[in-house]
């Protein structure tokens, strides 16, 4: 599970062109909270990829049974997990360009893939519909 807390100082200087990142820009509040609820055998990882060199994220991605992310460039890390892996977004509101990015990606990468809503870019998740999405692949 990949959790966007951290913000790269780099989008808050002159050389990018965007002013936000990271926490920022989206975020799942109660995502933290998640973890303890579900009942599974399977080893779970809260994951904030900003300090993980990219060989690291390839190698961590490439473990992942099912990768859990808020929409942003986090769900990209699917292209390298194995093929029928299982892809869950939460998924704000987006511009219509915007919606099924990663739906797509997934499909193209042999994963399957759901769609969790969020109300808002920072607003909570429902935590029982995230447990039913990823309960999916146990």
């Amino acid at each position: 599970m990949i959790h966007r807390v951290v913000t790269d100082g780099f989008y808050a200087s002159s050389k990018s062109d965007i002013d936000t990142a990271g926490a920022q820009r989206r975020s799942v509040p109660n995502l933290r909270e998640w973890p303890g609820q579900m009942s599974t055998d399977t080893p779970l990882g809260l994951f904030e990829l900003t300090d993980l060199k990219v060989t690291d994220q390839i190698a961590l991605a490439n473990e992942t049974r099912v990768l859990v992310a808020q929409h942003g460039a986090g769900l990209t890390n699917m292209v390298f997990m194995r093929p029928v892996g299982g892809v869950v977004e939460i998924h704000p509101p987006l511009p219509d360009e915007a919606v099924d990015t990663f739906a797509v990606l997934a499909r193209a990468c042999g994963h399957t893939y759901v769609r969790v809503p969020q109300p808002h870019v920072h607003g909570d998740v429902d935590l029982r519909a995230l447990t039913q999405a990823v309960s999916r692949y146990h």
